[in-house]
């Protein structure tokens, strides 16, 4: 990711490889300002994998592997296990079985150096769903830490494109998958979802 701050140019490098997340990032492609890693950042980063999944390309969950849970009609739970790295998140739809959130008590907020501080409730609730390049896809949603000051949105974001490029060399893999299950979820009241996006 290329940024600024202080109108000076920072580079991002963000890493998940192999259940292993790290990120580096640099003034002016020259001054260390963050260089990040160990075991709470690769849980946190495992639990963005499970929800680019949801949110981003939702056939992928199909073999991946994740145990469901109902919890009632409206809420499921997901057991994803990448590696050696389990994590966990309930999946929130609405009356008409779209997924609207996406929560997990599995992460690390970080500090101001980036480094993973204290675990904190996290969750991507869905404001809007489109259809770009023909597939119906979340096209806006936020980025939501929710402390003990109160929610804080962290990152609000919006769509516009998306490309699928399963055939890229160093794209994320999933770590020995030792399980297959069908990506539609049983919710509490006998009814199936999905993460609500169709291809």
């Amino acid at each position: 990711m290329d940024a600024t701050r202080g109108g000076l140019p920072v580079d991002v490098l963000h890493v998940y490889q192999e259940a292993t997340a790290t990120m580096r990032v640099d003034l002016c492609s020259l001054v260390p300002m963050v260089n990040a890693g160990g075991p709470e950042l690769d849980r946190a980063e495992t639990v963005t994998v499970f929800n680019d999944l949801c949110l981003l390309a939702p056939s992928a969950l199909v073999g991946a592997p994740i145990a469901w849970r109902s919890i009632d009609a409206h809420r499921t739970e997901g057991t994803f296990t990448n590696g050696p790295l389990t994590v966990r998140a309930e999946l929130v739809f609405d009356q008409d079985h779209q997924l609207v959130d996406f929560v997990s008590d599995d992460r690390f907020r970080a500090g101001t150096d980036g480094r993973p501080s204290r675990p904190e409730q996290w969750s991507t609730p869905i404001r809007g769903r489109g259809t770009v390049d023909g597939t119906q896809v979340v096209t806006d949603g936020d980025g939501r830490w929710r402390g003990p000051e109160g929610d804080f949105t962290y990152l609000e974001f919006h769509l516009d494109e998306i490309a699928y490029d399963v055939t890229t060399p160093g794209a994320v893999e999933l770590v020995r998958p030792e399980r297959v299950v069908p990506s539609s979820v049983m919710l509490g009241d006998g009814s199936a979802a999905t993460t609500g996006l169709r291809p």
